[in-house]
């Protein structure tokens, strides 16, 4: 049968691709998908998807910055399942109700104890002990390995080890993650004895989440490791290719993947807290808190560290103070922090204040000295109550060598480009609250030196250069209340943060959550600059999901960048996954799901009914759907 003069299909694919399809959207694309089978292959083409990623106008999850993930190396599967994700996210947390699009369980083989998972979904980190508690351990997942979790490496850790992080960076000229994690023991040997005998609890039972006042004394340590990517690219291609016991022989004939850089020791009258990890000077550094007032700075690829001591506030220079938070600011060369100030108790003052402070990092690796130092900007504020936990979101910086394929878009390095504002998030008692408070960085029209003149040379205009720093001349706090009888714990996020609800006097370390809600700004839009309003915070339920989830939790990892909630209940090896976002999926042989259309009988006249994203769905979630829409 001829094809009529005016059908779009008479065209050569090459202009199809390259010419027609030129001018589609990403929801265009998958539209014209159900349209035929010539339509169905062409649409999967990997030009296509990599015209539509230079075209993008939302955040993408970040990528591995490794070789294997720039543009020539990148399928168009690949490309494909990254936007489809961060458009479905986009769409479903915009709806004012997201839904849970895909849940389903997991066995990590391990209890997990703490956990965070890596930007952009690809890695899991967590701290895992076996089922005696006797043995303690550092993990590293890969996710959606043939549709599960596979565990690449591990390391012991001798105790629990908590406030993990984990970045990308480059430590010794090689693109590597590095992982940083807290860890405490007894301070005295006689206690270490006596815990051996079970005369007193182990070390690790200890709270890490509240403030605890022991009748022992603890000794803390702050580890820094890294893993090449490329060991972890081998490992993961090794997981694909092999089956549990052939991965784990495989694996044990390959170098150690894990390689210790930094560890920095503390006695028992001065806690260690917010590790931190960013690349500063063009190096990576460890940042921690040591209580009261020092931060510690020290590269993790070698050399010297440096200790900055906070200068005490000049009103109240007499009352004591102590560091809640900190955050590294690697385009500024600063460290943010957040100290909480006692104040006197008045009639009018019951509560603390608050610093928000801003120092700068001098760089001198050959002679670092101790040194008191004043901020380069402050803000001190004594009307936000209690802040019980205090948290600064992390905004997703890029490393330094940016190799991946989010790297080569268009004004993604740009100097001029916005960067995020520091968000500070707060679990506030009496009343039960959320404390949100956005301070964005300040724009500077810098007036470049004029061109030298030459002769006969056109004058040239005037030029300028725009910057942006974080000098906290903005101060946007707003408080959230939930409900009175509830207890509140923060899975801080710098667009899409949680909030675990449990009963009100359930303070353990596992408490029984009953439901997660979503902390929405509604004047974000989906960009980073914020107009001014009331009324702004909103809290959303769920629909489906973790919206009544009713499980006692021992762990939970949040990644806002690609939508996934993942929660590890205590004394099981279950881990439970949560999707809020759509992407195309692989069975176990890593072939697309659904069959490609030439391997289903009257194609043309199923397709309207072919479900193009997901696999199976857990019945557990409501209101879910499986086509991008």
């Amino acid at each position: 049968m001829s094809l009529p003069r005016d059908c779009l299909d008479r065209l050569p694919n090459d202009i199809l691709l390259d010419g027609v399809m030129s001018y589609l959207d990403i929801f265009d694309i998958l539209r014209l998908r159900r349209v035929s089978v010539l339509y169905y292959e062409l649409t999967h083409h990997a030009a296509v998807w990599k015209r539509l990623l230079r075209e993008v106008d939302i955040p993408l999850p970040p990528l591995p910055p490794s070789t294997r993930h720039t543009p020539p190396y990148m399928s168009g599967f690949e490309v494909e399942r990254l936007l489809c994700r961060a458009y479905s996210l986009h769409r479903n947390w915009n709806a004012g109700t997201p839904r849970c699009l895909y849940s389903a369980q997991f066995s990590a083989h391990h209890r997990v104890l703490d956990m965070v998972m890596v930007p952009g979904g690809r890695y899991l980190v967590a701290s895992v002990t076996n089922r005696s508690e006797e043995i303690y351990s550092l993990l590293v997942f890969a996710i959606d390995i043939q549709g599960h979790f596979r565990a690449l490496a591990k390391t012991d850790t001798a105790t629990k080890a908590y406030d993990i992080r984990a970045k990308y960076v480059t430590v010794r000229g090689e693109q590597s993650l590095a992982i940083t994690y807290l860890r405490r023991d007894y301070h005295h040997k006689t206690d270490r004895k006596k815990a051996l005998k079970h005369e007193i609890p182990n070390v690790s039972q200890y709270s890490t989440y509240y403030e605890i006042d022991p009748e022992v004394e603890f000794r803390f340590e702050c580890i820094a490791l890294r893993i090449r990517l490329a060991a972890l690219d081998e490992l993961t291609d090794l997981c694909i290719k092999l089956n549990a016991a052939e991965f784990i022989h495989r694996a044990s004939l390959l170098p150690r993947p894990f390689e210790y850089l930094v560890c920095i020791r503390s006695g028992p009258t001065h806690r260690l807290l917010c590790p931190d990890i960013e690349e500063v000077f063009g190096a990576a550094y460890l940042a921690v808190a040591k209580c009261p007032n020092d931060i510690i700075l020290k590269p993790i690829d070698g050399g010297p560290s440096m200790t900055i001591t906070c200068a005490p506030a000049t009103s109240v220079a007499d009352k004591p103070h102590r560091i809640r938070a900190i955050k590294l600011i690697p385009k500024d060369n600063n460290v943010f922090v957040v100290r909480e100030v006692d104040l006197p108790l008045t009639p009018d003052q019951r509560c603390p204040g608050y610093l928000f402070e801003t120092f700068s990092i001098i760089h001198n690796r050959t002679n670092p000295k101790p040194e008191v130092r004043s901020p380069e900007s402050r803000r001190f504020h004594i009307n936000l109550g209690h802040l019980a936990h205090v948290y600064v979101a992390n905004p997703n910086n890029p490393p330094r060598s940016e190799h991946s394929l989010i790297g080569t878009l268009p004004n993604e390095r740009s100097s001029d480009s916005i960067p995020p504002p520091l968000l500070v998030l707060a679990h506030r008692v009496k009343p039960e609250s959320v404390v949100y408070i956005r301070l964005p960085p300040k724009r500077t029209v810098l007036q470049l030196p004029p061109t030298p003149p030459s002769g006969g040379a056109i004058p040239q205009p005037e030029q300028t250069q725009i910057t942006y720093r974080h000098v906290l001349h903005v101060f946007e706090p707003w408080a959230q209340d939930v409900d009175l009888n509830s207890n509140v714990r923060v899975l801080p996020a710098l667009r899409h943060p949680l909030l675990c609800l449990s009963e009100w006097d359930d303070i353990t370390d596992t408490p029984l959550i009953t439901r997660v809600r979503a902390l929405v700004n509604k004047a974000m839009h989906g960009s980073w600059m914020v107009e001014d309003g009331n009324d702004r915070l909103q809290l959303t339920n769920f629909e489906g999901g973790p919206a009544r989830l009713n499980k006692r939790v021992a762990a939970l990892a949040w990644d806002e960048t690609i939508g996934r909630l993942v929660v590890a209940e205590p004394d099981s090896e279950t881990l439970h996954i949560f999707d809020f976002a759509h992407e195309p999926k692989l069975d176990k042989h890593l072939q697309r799901l659904p069959r490609g259309l030439r391997d289903i009988p009257n194609a043309e006249v199923l397709l309207d009914g072919v479900v193009e994203y997901g696999g199976e769905q857990d019945a557990t979630a409501e209101g879910t759907t499986k086509r991008l829409r």
